[in-house]
């Protein structure tokens, strides 16, 4: 009984998996969430990342699904191919459609920004070459980090603000603002609302 238990709920989880990888479309930026532990308060920052799913490009494994930027502390930093089922709790995170001056760009388009980003890494560097530049240039054609909805994301305006380089302000859709409780915490959503 407690094997059938177990595959029943395995089932259900690789099921769940799967639909959730199901909804991106190549090009969309994932994010995720960096926190100590579930809260429903802003996450510390985003790690993001271009969604590639099964996409045939030079250095990609067939299992890797993703393309994104890894900072200084990982063992092999840059841009490099990597599985979205080793990066934790994510979403679809285009923040940036919609707002004036952004378009994403067409399939063509962002294969040839991969392609040129995966040859031209350059060093990290977290003001001028993180993994939000990275994304926002695959997808859009211009570098940019805002790091919204989190803790960076309001010290980065500060930042701006007292460098005096805060001139262009980027409306953001209220819906990307920040990501809802419930769906970063089920479990701790379902305990506040009883």
């Amino acid at each position: 009984m407690k094997s059938l238990i177990f595959v029943s709920l395995l089932l259900l989880l690789l099921i769940r998996v799967k639909a959730t990888e199901e909804n991106y479309q190549f090009g969309d930026i994932i994010a995720f969430q960096h926190e100590k532990k579930c809260s429903c308060k802003s996450a510390l920052f985003k790690h993001y990342a271009i969604y590639v799913g099964g996409e045939t490009l030079d250095g990609k494994a067939p299992d890797q699904d993703i393309f994104h930027r890894t900072g200084p502390f990982r063992r092999v930093s840059g841009c490099v191919f990597g599985k979205l089922s080793e990066e934790g709790r994510h979403f679809k995170d285009n923040f940036l459609d919609g707002a004036k001056g952004f378009t994403a760009g067409d399939h063509r388009a962002i294969l040839g920004r991969i392609r040129d980003m995966k040859e031209n890494c350059k060093r990290y560097n977290v003001f001028t070459n993180n993994c939000e530049h990275l994304v926002t240039f695959v997808r859009y054609g211009k570098k940019i980090s805002v790091q919204h909805g989190t803790v960076a994301g309001f010290l980065w305006k500060i930042f701006r603000f007292v460098r005096g380089s805060d001139r262009h302000v980027i409306k953001i859709s209220p819906d990307y603002e920040d990501v809802s409780c419930k769906r970063l915490c089920p479990r701790r959503a379902i305990g506040k609302v009883n």
